[in-house]
Protein backbone atom coordinates (compact mmCIF):
# COMPACT_ATOMS: atom_id res chain seq x y z
CA UNK A 1 0.00 0.00 0.00
CA UNK A 2 0.99 3.59 -0.69
CA UNK A 3 -0.10 6.60 1.08
CA UNK A 4 -1.46 9.53 -1.44
CA UNK A 5 -2.75 12.01 1.00
CA UNK A 6 -3.32 12.36 4.77
CA UNK A 7 -5.21 15.14 6.31
CA UNK A 8 -7.00 16.64 9.70
CA UNK A 9 -10.57 18.45 9.21
CA UNK A 10 -10.49 21.77 9.71
CA UNK A 11 -12.58 22.02 12.58
CA UNK A 12 -15.45 20.69 14.30
CA UNK A 13 -17.99 19.28 11.97
CA UNK A 14 -21.96 17.91 11.78
CA UNK A 15 -21.80 16.20 9.09
CA UNK A 16 -20.18 15.29 5.69
CA UNK A 17 -22.41 14.68 2.51
CA UNK A 18 -22.69 11.06 0.67
CA UNK A 19 -19.60 10.35 -1.28
CA UNK A 20 -16.81 7.61 -2.55
CA UNK A 21 -13.25 7.35 -3.20
CA UNK A 22 -12.44 6.51 -6.95
CA UNK A 23 -9.42 3.33 -6.54
CA UNK A 24 -8.57 4.84 -3.19
CA UNK A 25 -8.56 3.33 0.38
CA UNK A 26 -9.65 5.19 3.39
CA UNK A 27 -8.66 5.02 7.08
CA UNK A 28 -10.24 7.65 9.25
CA UNK A 29 -9.55 8.15 13.36
CA UNK A 30 -12.26 9.57 15.05
CA UNK A 31 -10.53 12.39 16.95
CA UNK A 32 -13.15 14.11 18.60
CA UNK A 33 -17.44 13.49 19.26
CA UNK A 34 -19.34 10.54 17.59
CA UNK A 35 -21.37 10.24 14.94
CA UNK A 36 -23.43 7.71 12.57
CA UNK A 37 -21.18 6.25 9.26
CA UNK A 38 -23.69 5.57 6.89
CA UNK A 39 -21.84 2.53 4.32
CA UNK A 40 -22.97 0.29 1.87
CA UNK A 41 -26.72 0.72 3.41
CA UNK A 42 -25.69 0.30 7.04
CA UNK A 43 -25.43 2.19 9.88
CA UNK A 44 -22.17 1.96 12.08
CA UNK A 45 -21.68 4.10 15.44
CA UNK A 46 -18.55 6.07 15.44
CA UNK A 47 -16.83 7.23 18.52
CA UNK A 48 -13.72 9.44 19.67
CA UNK A 49 -10.64 6.73 19.03
CA UNK A 50 -12.74 4.65 16.13
CA UNK A 51 -10.97 4.20 12.83
CA UNK A 52 -13.09 3.41 10.08
CA UNK A 53 -11.82 1.23 7.24
CA UNK A 54 -13.07 2.05 3.47
CA UNK A 55 -12.76 -0.01 0.28
CA UNK A 56 -12.34 1.98 -2.80
CA UNK A 57 -15.53 2.84 -4.32
CA UNK A 58 -18.17 2.27 -1.25
CA UNK A 59 -20.55 5.14 -0.96
CA UNK A 60 -20.69 6.73 2.97
CA UNK A 61 -21.63 9.69 4.77
CA UNK A 62 -21.18 11.21 8.25
CA UNK A 63 -24.30 12.56 10.87
CA UNK A 64 -23.55 14.15 14.31
CA UNK A 65 -26.83 13.35 15.17
CA UNK A 66 -27.06 17.14 16.42
CA UNK A 67 -23.44 17.36 17.83
CA UNK A 68 -20.06 17.65 16.16
CA UNK A 69 -17.31 15.69 15.33
CA UNK A 70 -13.50 15.49 13.97
CA UNK A 71 -11.61 13.32 12.17
CA UNK A 72 -7.87 12.58 10.49
CA UNK A 73 -8.41 10.94 7.41
CA UNK A 74 -5.75 8.54 4.70
CA UNK A 75 -6.36 7.54 1.46
CA UNK A 76 -4.12 5.35 -0.29
CA UNK A 77 -3.76 2.81 -3.26
CA UNK A 78 -3.67 -0.72 -2.56
CA UNK A 79 -5.21 -3.20 0.51
CA UNK A 80 -6.86 -6.61 0.86
CA UNK A 81 -9.91 -5.14 3.21
CA UNK A 82 -13.09 -6.06 1.29
CA UNK A 83 -15.96 -4.75 4.03
CA UNK A 84 -15.88 -1.17 5.91
CA UNK A 85 -14.78 -1.78 9.27
CA UNK A 86 -15.25 0.40 12.12
CA UNK A 87 -12.61 -0.94 14.79
CA UNK A 88 -11.53 0.60 18.37
CA UNK A 89 -8.04 1.52 18.65
CA UNK A 90 -7.45 0.43 22.15
CA UNK A 91 -3.81 1.63 22.87
CA UNK A 92 -3.89 4.88 20.76
CA UNK A 93 -1.03 3.02 18.10
CA UNK A 94 -3.14 4.08 14.83
CA UNK A 95 -3.53 7.69 15.45
CA UNK A 96 -0.25 8.14 16.96
CA UNK A 97 1.27 6.30 13.45
CA UNK A 98 -1.41 8.25 11.20
CA UNK A 99 -0.02 11.61 12.79
CA UNK A 100 3.33 10.72 12.05
CA UNK A 101 2.14 10.20 8.51
CA UNK A 102 0.27 13.45 8.60
CA UNK A 103 3.34 15.22 9.95
CA UNK A 104 6.19 13.81 7.30
CA UNK A 105 3.72 14.41 4.62
CA UNK A 106 3.25 17.56 5.61
CA UNK A 107 6.66 18.66 5.81
CA UNK A 108 7.41 16.44 2.90
CA UNK A 109 11.56 16.08 3.84
CA UNK A 110 13.94 13.37 2.69
CA UNK A 111 12.31 10.03 1.80
CA UNK A 112 8.97 11.20 3.20
CA UNK A 113 7.38 9.06 0.74
CA UNK A 114 9.25 5.69 1.81
CA UNK A 115 8.77 6.39 6.25
CA UNK A 116 5.02 7.17 4.96
CA UNK A 117 4.95 4.17 3.77
CA UNK A 118 6.58 1.94 6.26
CA UNK A 119 4.49 3.60 8.92
CA UNK A 120 0.93 2.62 6.81
CA UNK A 121 2.64 -0.76 6.83
CA UNK A 122 2.68 -0.72 10.82
CA UNK A 123 -0.88 0.52 10.62
CA UNK A 124 -2.54 -2.44 8.04
CA UNK A 125 -1.02 -4.50 10.75
CA UNK A 126 -3.35 -3.26 13.49
CA UNK A 127 -5.98 -3.29 11.92
CA UNK A 128 -5.94 -6.82 10.47
CA UNK A 129 -5.47 -7.60 14.05
CA UNK A 130 -8.58 -5.46 14.99
CA UNK A 131 -10.59 -6.76 12.51
CA UNK A 132 -9.87 -10.35 12.89
CA UNK A 133 -11.03 -9.57 16.22
CA UNK A 134 -13.60 -7.70 15.32
CA UNK A 135 -14.67 -11.02 13.77
CA UNK A 136 -14.93 -13.04 16.44
CA UNK A 137 -17.03 -10.51 18.50
CA UNK A 138 -19.80 -9.50 15.56
CA UNK A 139 -22.04 -9.17 18.81
CA UNK A 140 -20.37 -6.78 20.24
CA UNK A 141 -20.56 -4.25 17.12
CA UNK A 142 -24.32 -5.09 17.50
CA UNK A 143 -24.71 -4.30 20.44
CA UNK A 144 -22.27 -0.81 19.80
CA UNK A 145 -25.09 0.40 17.47
CA UNK A 146 -27.85 -0.67 19.78
CA UNK A 147 -26.18 1.84 22.40
CA UNK A 148 -26.03 4.65 20.12
CA UNK A 149 -29.35 3.98 19.24
CA UNK A 150 -30.55 3.96 22.83
CA UNK A 151 -28.67 7.52 23.75
CA UNK A 152 -31.51 9.88 24.34
CA UNK A 153 -33.72 6.58 26.04
CA UNK A 154 -34.09 6.72 29.55
CA UNK A 155 -35.77 3.58 29.61
CA UNK A 156 -32.94 1.60 27.84
CA UNK A 157 -31.39 -1.32 30.43
CA UNK A 158 -28.43 -2.54 29.51
CA UNK A 159 -28.64 -5.79 31.65
CA UNK A 160 -31.81 -6.61 30.02
CA UNK A 161 -30.34 -5.64 27.00
CA UNK A 162 -27.64 -8.33 27.38
CA UNK A 163 -29.64 -10.87 28.90
CA UNK A 164 -31.40 -11.18 25.51
CA UNK A 165 -28.08 -11.61 23.67
CA UNK A 166 -27.89 -15.28 24.59
CA UNK A 167 -24.53 -14.98 26.33
CA UNK A 168 -23.71 -14.84 29.79
CA UNK A 169 -23.88 -11.38 31.21
CA UNK A 170 -20.05 -12.13 32.53
CA UNK A 171 -18.36 -13.64 28.90
CA UNK A 172 -20.32 -10.56 27.33
CA UNK A 173 -19.33 -7.58 29.54
CA UNK A 174 -15.54 -9.16 28.84
CA UNK A 175 -15.62 -9.62 25.46
CA UNK A 176 -17.46 -6.03 24.89
CA UNK A 177 -14.24 -4.42 27.45
CA UNK A 178 -11.97 -6.35 25.03
CA UNK A 179 -12.77 -4.89 21.75
CA UNK A 180 -13.78 -1.32 23.19
CA UNK A 181 -11.72 -0.86 26.32
CA UNK A 182 -15.40 -0.23 28.17
CA UNK A 183 -18.36 -2.31 29.31
CA UNK A 184 -20.88 -1.48 27.87
CA UNK A 185 -22.15 1.31 30.54
CA UNK A 186 -19.04 2.95 31.05
CA UNK A 187 -19.98 3.37 27.08
CA UNK A 188 -22.89 4.60 26.98
CA UNK A 189 -22.11 6.84 29.74
CA UNK A 190 -19.11 8.22 27.29
CA UNK A 191 -21.34 8.45 24.33
CA UNK A 192 -24.05 10.19 26.62
CA UNK A 193 -21.88 12.76 27.99
CA UNK A 194 -19.99 13.37 24.95
CA UNK A 195 -22.94 14.18 23.47
CA UNK A 196 -24.41 16.38 26.29
CA UNK A 197 -21.19 18.41 26.05
CA UNK A 198 -21.26 19.22 22.60
CA UNK A 199 -24.76 20.11 22.84
CA UNK A 200 -23.63 22.51 26.15
CA UNK A 201 -21.27 24.34 23.60
CA UNK A 202 -23.59 24.50 21.06
CA UNK A 203 -26.86 25.37 21.88
CA UNK A 204 -26.41 28.16 24.75
CA UNK A 205 -30.10 28.41 24.98
CA UNK A 206 -30.70 25.21 25.60
CA UNK A 207 -31.79 24.28 29.41
CA UNK A 208 -29.73 21.35 31.28
CA UNK A 209 -32.82 19.59 32.04
CA UNK A 210 -33.70 19.54 28.44
CA UNK A 211 -29.70 18.65 27.38
CA UNK A 212 -29.85 15.95 30.02
CA UNK A 213 -33.46 14.36 28.83
CA UNK A 214 -32.13 14.43 25.20
CA UNK A 215 -29.43 12.30 26.39
CA UNK A 216 -30.91 9.54 28.29
CA UNK A 217 -31.30 11.16 31.86
CA UNK A 218 -34.77 11.72 32.89
CA UNK A 219 -33.36 13.02 36.29
CA UNK A 220 -31.26 16.21 35.77
CA UNK A 221 -29.64 16.23 39.15
CA UNK A 222 -28.01 12.72 38.49
CA UNK A 223 -27.29 13.68 35.18
CA UNK A 224 -24.89 16.67 36.77
CA UNK A 225 -23.40 14.15 38.68
CA UNK A 226 -22.57 11.79 36.04
CA UNK A 227 -21.29 14.97 33.89
CA UNK A 228 -19.04 16.11 36.74
CA UNK A 229 -17.45 12.90 37.44
CA UNK A 230 -16.84 12.67 33.98
CA UNK A 231 -15.93 15.83 32.77
CA UNK A 232 -14.48 18.03 36.00
CA UNK A 233 -16.91 20.52 35.97
CA UNK A 234 -20.97 20.57 36.03
CA UNK A 235 -23.09 20.86 33.09
CA UNK A 236 -23.09 24.96 33.98
CA UNK A 237 -19.65 25.64 34.46
CA UNK A 238 -18.61 23.41 31.31
CA UNK A 239 -20.80 25.89 29.21
CA UNK A 240 -19.29 28.85 30.50
CA UNK A 241 -15.76 27.75 29.74
CA UNK A 242 -16.34 27.73 26.10
CA UNK A 243 -18.06 30.39 26.34
CA UNK A 244 -15.14 32.02 27.75
CA UNK A 245 -12.82 30.35 25.27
Amino acid sequence: MQVKNCAKSLGLMPSYRSHAHSGLFEITCQLEGSCTLTANGKNFAVKQGDVIILPPGILHSGDGGGGLFRDMYMQCSGGEFTDVHVVHDTDGAILSLMEMIYRVTTERGENYHAIADSLLEAICAYLTKYVSKKIRYEFVDRFRNLLYENLSNAEFDVTAEIEKSGYSKDHFRRCFKEETGATPSEYLTALRINRAKKLLSSTPRQSVELIAEGCGYSDSFYFSRVFKKSAGLSPTEYRKSKVLT
